[in-house]
């Protein structure tokens, strides 16, 4: 029998491993303490902290990119940093871009869950029948923060944040889109 996965959903994860997470790590949790917020916004002309994995994560991105048959390529759109649980990251949403990269700076235990986006699936397969869950019958993908940690996805997939019990997870996510004059 030949198998065809239709109208597949790639998921991109890379370790990386030349990054000073240390540097990273101090830079988010001043910066969310001189601005009393537990998310904030970066601006990469001014932050030398962040060149090194911003391009790094840019060349991943367009990786993925390149993998999904796509001409152009991508560019940076937005950037911020979380630290711990800000409450917007922990219902479930989507962002306005191609695609979403989340950095993770620490280890962590709030895990991040990425809803399948054929809703139906929960009727469709009950949990009960299910031997071995993978992409066929499972309907959260979940990541746990692990330093040096990038996922990449599509932007319009529904996911979320576990509660907010990890007070030190520090995350920094990146926004992309088409860039029509590369």
């Amino acid at each position: 029998m030949q198998l065809d996965n239709l109208f597949s959903t790639p998921i991109a994860g890379s370790l990386l491993t030349d990054v000073d997470n240390q540097t990273l790590e101090n830079f988010c949790k001043k910066k969310s303490n001189e601005l009393n917020g537990q998310s904030f916004l970066i601006d990469l002309d001014s932050t030398p902290e962040l060149h090194d994995l911003s391009k790094e994560v840019l060349n991943q991105v367009n990786l993925l990119h390149k993998e999904y048959g796509l001409k152009y390529k991508q560019k940076i759109s937005k950037v911020w940093c979380n630290v711990g649980n800000p409450s917007p990251i922990i219902t479930p949403h989507t962002h306005t871009s191609f695609f979403t990269s989340v950095y993770y700076v620490t280890n962590g235990k709030d895990r991040l869950n990425i809803l399948n986006p054929i809703s139906s699936i929960e009727n469709l397969i009950p949990e009960d029948i299910v031997e071995n869950y993978n992409s066929f019958n499972q309907l959260v993908y979940y990541v746990t923060p692990v330093m040096g940690l990038l996922i990449t996805h599509p932007a319009w997939l529904l996911h979320y944040v576990d509660n907010q019990t990890d007070k030190n997870r520090v995350s920094i996510v990146f926004n992309t889109i088409i860039d029509y004059n590369q």
